[in-house]
């Protein structure tokens, strides 16, 4: 078991390890028994975008001696303008409801991506980040929404085991697209 230090994004140069790591867990970087069995990332982002992003709700990262071995992207709905494939999964969040109540009414922000370097999954990072992402982010939202490719099984199951749930009342996607989105209720114990 690795020791792991979760912490912010200080600087563009830490938004420039995420692309990297982004970078290695794209399908077209992975073979197809990788992206069956470990799961993939769908977009790439630059670093100047992640470092907007940062503000003011910044990403969580996760660091080993020194390397980033996995981050958690929190994202603003208005952020979807300097990431324009989002903004389809953005206009159904905008149309969705959640328990009888319309996520456009509702405060919530959007799991931008979540990724875990291979050789340190399976040991609790993953929901080290998303326990770091909720502290930060619960007294300011009630919900955090994200979409995940239905063809990443992994990620819809490690999704699932930290409490996410498919957002059923919503449109379907736009132009066939392979989504499911899911939502986590940010409720902290007191």
């Amino acid at each position: 078991m690795h020791s792991i230090t979760y912490t912010h994004p200080q600087t563009v140069a830490d938004c420039e390890q995420i692309v990297a790591l982004q970078h290695a867990n794209l399908p077209a970087q992975l073979s197809a028994s990788e992206i069956q069995q470990e799961g993939f990332v769908t977009l790439q982002h630059s670093a100047e975008v992640l470092w907007a992003m940062n503000r003011p709700y910044p990403h969580i990262t996760a660091y080993c001696e020194g390397q980033l071995v996995g981050y958690a992207l929190a994202m603003l709905p208005h952020f979807g303008e300097k990431v324009p494939e989002l903004l389809p999964m953005i206009a159904v969040i905008e149309q969705a409801s959640f328990k009888g109540k319309a996520l456009a009414n509702t405060p919530y922000f959007i799991m931008g991506q979540i990724c875990v370097a291979k050789g340190f999954r399976g040991q609790g990072i993953f929901q080290g980040l998303y326990q770091q992402l909720q502290q930060q982010c619960a007294p300011h939202f009630e919900l955090l929404v994200t979409a995940i490719d239905k063809k990443n099984t992994r990620s819809l199951r490690a999704h699932e085991k930290v409490g996410f749930v498919p957002l059923e009342d919503s449109p379907p996607p736009p132009n066939k697209a392979n989504w499911q989105l899911v939502v986590l209720e940010l409720k902290m114990d007191n």
